[in-house]
């Protein structure tokens, strides 16, 4: 098998034959896995006032490493969803519609 970027595998998983598993991809515990996984879609949300340890900091390296998108939430901390809902709220539904929109039409 062929693993991505940040992909997780549960204990005692067997991923079987000559297949690509998508990056960010997690695969359950005790899972057989015979076909190819996709990657994981992923958006980083972080308080751009968070104040816990060097999240922001982190973050900011794992999106340019791991080329993820990051999105910086201003007013809020270490709870983004809990100090601005609404604007986390919208940057996901944002996000999901351009993966909706990217998806081959059927």
């Amino acid at each position: 098998p062929t693993l991505g970027n940040d992909v997780l595998i549960g204990s005692g998983s067997r991923v079987l034959g000559p297949i690509k598993v998508g990056d960010h991809a997690k695969i359950a515990a005790g899972a057989v896995v015979l076909a190819e996984v996709p990657p994981c879609p992923m958006l980083l949300i972080c308080g751009r006032q968070d104040k816990a340890g060097f999240l922001l900091r982190f973050n900011r390296c794992w999106s340019q490493q791991q080329q993820l998108p990051l999105q910086w939430i201003d007013g809020a901390g270490h709870n983004a969803n809990v100090d601005a809902p609404l604007v986390v709220n919208a940057a996901i539904e944002s996000f999901v519609i351009n993966l909706m929109a990217d998806l081959p039409s059927q």
